[in-house]
């Protein structure tokens, strides 16, 4: 009984301290009026920038969530000490910055497609 207890509140600690995987990052909201002076072209431009930046972003976290992964894996069967070290995974400023540029994707998509732009 008292083991349950303790697994069961591990896995709590677990689930709060893991990094969420990129497909779980909601966008943060942007504006598209940010967008509405720039032409075609620069809006394409920026476009694919922010996508190479979001590519390299949600790497960086798929990684992450990856090692938590293994971290609790291994924690549960061999040492449950090691859960600890989620801690020092963490990467809320990453998560932050990855919805605010999925945000500016999705407006800048909408500006361009308002703007029928060819891309």
């Amino acid at each position: 009984m008292k083991g349950n207890k303790l697994l069961m509140g591990l896995s709590c600690f677990v689930l709060v301290a893991c990094n969420a995987p990129p497909s779980r990052i909601a966008p943060v909201y942007q504006s598209t009026d940010q967008y509405e002076k720039h032409d075609c072209r620069k809006l394409t431009r920026q476009l694919s920038q922010i996508d190479t930046i979001i590519l390299a972003q949600k790497s960086q976290l798929q990684s992450d969530a990856n090692i938590d992964t293994g971290i609790v894996a291994g924690s549960i069967l061999l040492l449950p000490l090691g859960l600890f070290a989620l801690e020092a995974t963490g990467n809320g400023d990453l998560k932050n910055e990855y919805a605010q540029n999925l945000g500016k994707q999705a407006a800048l998509r909408q500006t361009i497609d308002a703007k029928s732009c060819d891309i």
